[in-house]
């Protein structure tokens, strides 16, 4: 601790300057911004709602979208009742020990993506244009992540690529569902 003391005697100047005030704001404001958007819901995983994922084909060429393979993603619900996606989204970024890196998934360029929180945002309904889905009890729901170029089921095994994340409603509010991808 004697070290730290004499440290700061010898460079208060250079600590209270402009340089060392703007260094101490951003690495706080940095860490105040990530513990903020990564507990935004509190999470609580539901117990028999099952989530497989695998990769797909797909084929979409119109004229806003143009791609073959997907990343199918099937929910399951195995619980006794009914449970309610509010919103489903990709995370592409996962984190390990604290570090955040890219995903190595060849995500499509213009998939939608949320400048809010940097996710994918993953869509249900018959276009593809409903945010949330109910999934009645002993039934699935379907999504995807569109990628642009084919992957493999040995691309998905380390599950290091990223986490699907449920928001669903309970009776105490809406809760967070997430999984490895």
């Amino acid at each position: 601790m004697h070290s730290l003391t004499a440290w700061l005697a010898d460079n208060y100047q250079w600590l209270f300057s402009g340089a060392g005030v703007t260094l101490l704001l951003v690495i706080g404001g940095l860490f105040a911004r990530r513990r903020s958007r990564s507990k935004l819901i509190q999470e609580e995983p539901i117990e028999r709602l099952n989530v497989h994922i695998q990769p797909a084909s797909l084929v979409v060429h119109n004229e806003y979208e143009d791609y073959d393979a997907v990343l199918g993603i099937y929910i399951s619900n195995a619980s006794d009742r009914n449970v309610t996606i509010t919103r489903a989204s990709f995370e592409p970024q996962p984190t390990h020990f604290g570090i955040r890196r890219r995903t190595k998934l060849p995500i499509y360029p213009s998939a939608f993506r949320d400048r809010r929180t940097g996710r994918y945002e993953l869509k249900f309904g018959n276009e593809w244009r409903d945010f949330g889905v109910t999934i009645p009890r002993g039934q699935r729901a379907f999504t995807y992540l569109p990628l642009s170029k084919a992957i493999t089921s040995t691309d998905l095994q380390h599950k290091q690529n990223g986490a699907i994340l449920l928001e669903y409603e309970t009776p105490n509010g809406s809760r967070l569902h997430s999984v490895k991808v």
